[in-house]
C-alpha cells in the first residue's frame, strides 16, 4: 500500500514538474537565427511563434524568407473542422508572416520570391485578417518591385478588390491601403469606383487617399 501511495506521489509530482516547465514563457535568442527558425515553425504555442517571427523581421535575414513562406501556407483546411481553439488562433501567426515580410521592402529578389504565395493565401486562406495583411504586404513590397512583377501584383490586387463583396469593409480597406502603396496607374479608376459603392465610409476615405498617392506618384 505504500508502495502504491509512493508511486502515486512521484507521477503526480512529475506532472506538476511537467506542467510548470509547460508553463515556462520560452526565451527568444534574438542572435541566433537557426533557433528563431525552429521557435517559429514549431514553439507550441502562437505568442511564442510571433515573437519569434517578428525577431525574424527585425534581423532581416535572407535565410528566414522561405521560413515565413512556409509558416504563411501552414495547412488550415482542417483547422477549423476540428474545434480546437488553439489551432484556430493560428491565423494569428500566418498574418504575422506576412507582415514580417515588409522588412524586406526595396529587395527585388524577395519580392519575386514572396509575391506568389502572398497573392495565394490572400485569394484562399479561410481568414478575412490575413488575407488583408497579404494585401497590404503585396502593396508595400511591390512599389519597388521589377515592372513585370509590379504589374501583375497590380492586377492582383485590382481583381480582389472588385470581388470584395461591401461586407468585407475589412479586407477591402487593406487592398485599398495596398494599391495606393503599391503606386500602379491602372489602380485609379478601381479607387475612384470604391468611393461610389456601398462601402463604409472610413473605406472610401482611404480610397480617397490612395488616389492621390496615386496622383503625386
Amino acid at each position: 500500500m505504500k508502495k502504491l501511495f509512493l508511486v502515486l506521489m512521484l507521477t503526480l509530482f512529475a506532472g506538476v514538474l511537467f506542467a510548470e516547465e509547460k508553463g515556462k514563457e520560452i526565451e527568444i535568442p534574438l542572435q541566433d537565427i537557426e533557433r528563431l527558425h525552429t521557435l517559429a515553425k514549431e514553439a507550441p504555442d502562437n505568442d511564442t511563434r510571433i515573437k519569434a517571427i517578428q525577431a525574424l523581421a527585425k534581423s532581416k535575414n535572407k535565410a528566414s524568407v522561405q521560413i515565413l513562406v512556409d509558416i504563411l501556407e501552414e495547412p488550415y483546411k482542417n483547422v477549423y473542422a476540428n474545434g480546437d481553439k488553439q489551432m484556430q488562433d493560428n491565423w494569428k501567426v500566418r498574418a504575422e508572416a506576412a507582415k514580417a515580410m515588409r522588412a524586406y521592402e526595396g529587395d527585388k529578389e524577395v519580392v519575386k520570391q514572396v509575391y506568389r504565395p502572398l497573392n495565394k493565401v490572400m485569394v484562399y486562406d479561410p481568414e478575412e485578417r490575413v488575407k488583408g495583411e497579404c494585401a497590404l504586404t503585396l502593396g508595400i513590397l511591390g512599389r519597388d518591385a521589377d515592372p513585370d512583377v509590379k504589374d501583375k501584383i497590380a492586377d492582383e490586387l485590382i481583381v480582389k478588390l472588385n470581388h470584395t463583396p461591401v461586407e468585407k469593409n475589412l479586407l477591402a480597406i487593406m487592398i485599398v491601403k495596398a494599391l495606393g502603396r503599391l503606386g500602379h496607374p491602372k489602380a485609379l479608376v478601381h479607387l475612384i469606383a470604391v468611393t461610389q459603392k456601398g462601402y463604409l465610409r472610413v473605406v472610401k476615405e482611404e480610397a480617397k487617399k490612395s488616389i492621390e498617392m496615386l496622383q503625386n506618384f
